[in-house]
């Protein structure tokens, strides 16, 4: 419908920050209507929902976020594509697949530079990595990559290759180099 969609996936508990996306929805100074989607969790029996959703009726921004409950694993993928960008707004992050699922489906992602968020994400080529944990500094990304088709599609483009280039046999080949090259220095 012409919204600009910025979508959340993964658990609903504190730890995912979820907080800082409802706080930089209320930042965001665009000229778009936006959708904030956040895929996950169980509507009807979340608590961290509920405050959620109580905290989005604080900063009257309810009517812009969209709690959407699980989706099937299978049906992810259109969930990313049709996203704008992939929000990731973790205090914490072992490895971050909901970001690189995202980014091999083409979408940019800004999240926390946290654990291993900052080996997934080029920041400035297929999206951005906040040191702050700041709604202005997220809204301020989020805000140049919607407002921008060709940055938006640059992006997504690198995103969509920096993912391809993650995949197991990538992964794995990898592996296989290291464990040589230390085998050689053991010779």
């Amino acid at each position: 419908n012409g919204d600009k969609v910025l979508l959340y996936v993964g658990r609903i508990e504190s730890l995912k920050g979820l907080d800082l996306l409802v706080h930089t929805a209320a930042h965001l100074e665009t000229c778009y209507p936006v959708l904030v989607l956040v895929v996950g969790g169980d509507n009807g029996k979340d608590q961290e929902i509920d405050r959620l959703r109580r905290l989005a009726q604080e900063l009257k921004v309810d009517e812009k976020i969209d709690f959407v409950g699980r989706v099937d694993q299978e049906e992810l993928p259109l969930y990313y594509s049709a996203a704008d960008v992939c929000v990731v707004p973790s205090f914490y992050e072992s490895f971050g697949l909901a970001a690189l699922e995202s980014m091999a489906c083409g979408t940019p992602v800004v999240a926390s530079r946290v654990g291993g968020l900052s080996t997934i994400i080029q920041h400035g080529r297929t999206g951005y990595l906040k040191s702050w944990r700041c709604p202005e500094a997220f809204a301020n990304s989020l805000e140049m990559i919607i407002s921008s088709k060709s940055l938006q599609d640059c992006m997504g483009l690198a995103a969509r290759r920096r993912a391809e280039g993650m995949g197991w046999d990538q992964v794995a080949a990898g592996i296989a180099r290291i464990y040589e090259s230390l085998a050689e220095k053991t010779d």
